[in-house]
Order: C-alpha cells, then sequence, then structure tokens
C-alpha cells in the first residue's frame, strides 16, 4: 500500500494508542487491508505470506507481542516495559 496511510500502533506501561499517519519511511510490517485488520485484533492471517516486514525477528517478535495485547501477567516483557511505536503499511 504505498501512497496510503499508515496504521501507527503506540504502547507504553500506561497507555496504549492506535492512529492513522501520512506514509513515511519503512513501515515495521507490511499488508493487505484484511491483515492489516486481523493483526489489530491480536490475529494472524491464514497465509503467513501476506505479512511483509524486512525487520529481523527479535523486532517482528516484538511486533507480534505488541499486537497479541499484554498477556504476561507481571508486564515484565520488554514490550511492556519499554514506549514501542510500530508502523504497518
Amino acid at each position: 500500500m504505498p501512497d496510503g496511510d499508515d496504521v501507527i500502533v503506540s504502547a507504553a506501561v500506561d497507555h496504549t494508542d492506535i492512529a492513522l499517519a501520512a506514509a513515511e519511511g519503512e513501515a515495521t510490517l507490511e499488508t493487505d487491508a484484511a491483515t492489516r485488520v486481523l493483526l489489530l485484533w491480536g490475529r494472524r492471517p491464514g497465509d503467513p505470506s501476506r505479512i511483509r516486514s524486512r525487520v529481523g525477528p527479535p523486532l517482528l517478535g516484538q511486533v507480534r507481542t505488541l499486537l497479541s495485547g499484554y498477556r504476561c501477567p507481571s508486564s515484565q516483557s520488554a514490550i511492556a516495559a519499554t514506549p514501542s511505536r510500530k508502523k504497518i503499511r
């Protein structure tokens, strides 16, 4: 979606935010519209090739944790302890 808006997902210990912003720079994930909806609901598409990413496994793991919600009872995961901002295009 080169000419579309980015979906910006931000998370910190005390708040989360999802917003649209003009596309700029590299996206953390590139997906089709239906896959973006699935990801924002904490789900994954049946066909993993619908998600494209140039980031390495550590950052991709953080994005998956961010999009799956806070499921760690102790909230000690790196994503919960460190503010995070990811773009999904």
